[in-house]
């Protein structure tokens, strides 16, 4: 019943139904073919004291004893090696209840035996000490005689028939084993509480491993149970808690199959749990049995390591999940699954160069994912899992074009996303998952909307994602993502009520942003996503505290930001998307600076910016964002008296960006306006 994807069905990751084993083995016994009596626990615990045998047999109720010591004595000697027949015949030989028997019926042909048996067993330690070769021989010769002694005596006495089938039960129950073999040798040698200390041993591993059994035989069940739950959160049926909790049930009983380590894993992280994560994600690389497996389980850790923040680390396990993904599909090119496994880890390989500022490395990354996406979907048209693949794609590389500048493409593909998303939550109304996917698209149209002037067309967007994703987050309060996701829209509704003048309503909401994220970042303080999220809120609240007038409550939040997004970058350097978020908040403080009269603290605010800025233009010179970022730096040193920077390094900076085509439709007035600033600032140094 259940089906398995290679990757999260988290924020715009990908999903993709695959076989997935419904349980566990069958518990194999320590002996194949062996079933243990039910007098075993006896055997374990007290049998071979054998004053205890009698009080046992007057226990049993008489039609039970007689049943019992006819069923016993009606069945064979069972198939048991020479050795353990050679042991179990000389245990029951010296039981004190054959003991007891002999002396009660002893005569001169049962005193005969003996003393065969007597001098059979000195015949055989003299051959043992000797190493002699007829040692076989004699072993079997003597258990033959012993147990005619045995015959001969329950011939005579009925009442000792039953006791001693009893016992030769649970003796050749023992011997069954070789570990039982020995310890009734030690026995059988005169070192009884040795072989008894061996049997408890023996015992406790048995229950052990019945307790195993059991238990995976339990977890099984639960599994299915947790399996159901997972999609009736789906549905937005149950909490991302509630199922949280019956997949750690299913880990704990069976803690050995990988796919349950992999759901719980992404259950934590949605939850925002993300050490827990971390955890669940190592558990499910130890528990991987084929190669399938442990590149999932990479992929896994990798994404815990990226939302940690440590895109290096995350890089490096994205890769190898992504050489043994190829390595399998090359092996079996008609396989869909495999080529899916390909896909998702280009993606999330792309997602790790996007944040790392290699905007190129991310596209390409992109595209590949999105070809095999197309291929498999052509392939198989029904398949809503693989229509919403495609939609991831088309998000990853509106992404990278809008970073890049073509704003036109970037809305292209967000509008080809969102009308995918928008039939497959058509057709599954009941889908919270889906319902999420279309917000993603919604969010990103609106964000397109907002950079080309569209605001009327934006807010209508930015509005529906909004409307959903509350109704989402409040069905399950306990997924940190869609908490997340809700304070994602209260920004976009702030931008936009930015641009429209509402700043009040923008404050309220950003405000409400802010207070969700700390209460997030709170939770799960191990988060670096989460505490950019926090960085970012604190600068878009300065932002409105400036336009407002409250220029110490906007420098005390750019603070504030400041020293999150640096604390991050320190912790990260290879992240550029952490470098750029400290350009971001010194360019806000400077702002700051510049309304309070304090020009050289602008002055010193808006130049370290600029270095950050000139490194990751320099780094990634296809990124429009970049090189965008660099002419807002140079604007505001260009406006600061005494900085060196001069507006003819702005208007050439402007220009490069426009004949390379990274020039946004709305940024084309700055070609004017930076020429005409640098004309006058020349001309005016020009004059006396």
């Amino acid at each position: 019943m259940a089906s398995h994807s290679s990757s999260s069905s988290s924020s715009d990751s990908l999903s993709h139904p695959t076989d997935r084993p419904s349980g566990r083995p069958r518990f194999v016994a320590w002996r194949h073919g062996h079933r243990f009596q039910a007098s075993l626990p006896l055997a374990l615990s007290s049998c071979l004291l054998t004053t205890g045998l009698p009080w046992l047999t007057a226990a049993l109720a008489p039609g039970t004893a007689l049943a019992a010591t006819a069923a016993a004595t009606s069945i064979a000697t069972r198939d048991l090696s020479a050795d353990a027949k050679a042991a179990a015949a000389e245990t029951v030989f010296n039981a004190a209840a054959t003991l007891d028997a002999f002396k009660r019926e002893a005569d001169d042909r049962l005193r005969g035996q003996r003393r065969q048996i007597e001098g059979l067993q000195t015949q055989l330690k003299t051959a043992e000490a000797q190493r002699q070769t007829d040692i076989a021989a004699l072993r079997s010769e003597l258990a033959q005689a012993q147990e005619r002694f045995v015959a001969e005596l329950a011939a005579r006495d009925r009442a000792y028939a039953r006791e001693i089938a009893v016992f030769r039960r649970t003796v050749e129950d023992i011997a069954a084993t070789p570990e039982g073999a020995e310890a009734l040798r030690v026995y059988n040698a005169g070192e009884e509480v040795k072989a008894l200390g061996m049997l408890r041993r023996l015992a406790d591993a048995r229950r052990q491993a019945r307790e195993v059994r059991n238990n995976i035989e339990t977890a099984a069940d639960y599994r299915k149970e947790a399996m159901l739950a997972l999609d009736a959160r789906n549905k937005g049926k149950l909490t991302t808690r509630d199922v949280i909790a019956k997949f750690e049930e299913v880990t704990q009983l069976d803690p050995g199959l990988h796919w349950d380590w992999v759901e719980l894993g992404r259950l934590y992280n949605d939850a925002g749990q993300l050490d827990k994560a971390k955890t669940a994600a190592q558990r499910s690389v130890e528990a991987s049995s084929t190669d399938r497996d442990r590149s999932v389980a990479l992929n896994e850790l990798g994404r815990v390591m990226f939302t940690q923040g440590d895109l290096a680390g995350a890089r490096a396990w994205f890769q190898e999940s992504l050489d043994i993904a190829k390595r399998l599909a090359a092996a079996d090119p008609s396989s869909a699954t495999l080529h899916h496994d390909v896909s998702v880890s280009l993606i999330k390989l792309g997602d790790v160069l996007f944040a790392q500022g290699d905007l190129a490395g991310a596209r390409a990354r992109f595209q590949d994912s999105s070809d095999i996406h197309l291929h498999l979907a052509a392939a198989d048209p029904s398949s809503a899992n693989l229509q919403r693949d495609v939609s991831v794609s088309l998000i990853r590389l509106g992404d990278v074009l809008a970073a890049q500048g073509d704003l036109n493409s970037a809305r292209a593909r967000f509008q080809d996303s969102l009308a995918i998303r928008q039939r497959l939550a058509a057709a599954d109304p009941s889908s919270a998952s889906i319902q999420r996917d279309v917000c993603v698209s919604l969010d990103r149209l609106g964000y397109v909307l907002i950079t080309q002037g569209d605001l009327a067309g934006a807010l209508a967007h930015i509005r529906d994602s909004s409307d959903i994703l509350k109704r989402l987050a409040a069905a399950d309060p306990s997924s940190a993502s869609l908490q997340r996701d809700v304070s994602v829209s209260q920004d976009s509704l702030g931008d936009v009520l930015i641009a429209q003048g509402d700043l009040a309503g923008a404050r309220a909401r950003f405000q409400d942003s802010l207070d969700i994220r700390q209460r997030l970042a709170t939770a799960s303080p191990s988060s670096a996503s989460l505490q950019r999220d926090v960085s970012i809120s604190l600068n878009r609240l300065g932002h409105v505290l400036i336009a407002q007038g409250d220029l110490g409550g906007a420098r005390a939040r750019f603070q504030d930001s400041l020293d999150i997004a640096k604390r991050l970058a320190a912790a990260d350097p290879s992240s550029a998307e952490l470098q750029r978020a400290v350009s971001i908040s010194l360019i806000k403080l400077g702002d700051v600076h510049i309304a309070q009269g304090d020009l050289a603290g602008a002055r010193t605010r808006f130049q370290d910016s600029l270095d950050i800025r000139k490194r990751l233009a320099e780094a990634d010179p296809s990124s429009a964002e970049s090189q965008r970022d660099l002419v807002v730096s140079l604007v505001k040193l260009a406006q600061v008296p005494g900085s060196g920077v001069r507006w003819r390094q702005v208007a050439e900076q402007v220009e490069r960006m426009r004949l390379r085509g990274i020039l946004a439709p709305g940024d084309i007035w700055m070609v004017e306006e930076s020429r005409k600033e640098a004309a006058e600032q020349d001309g005016s140094s020009k004059q006396p």
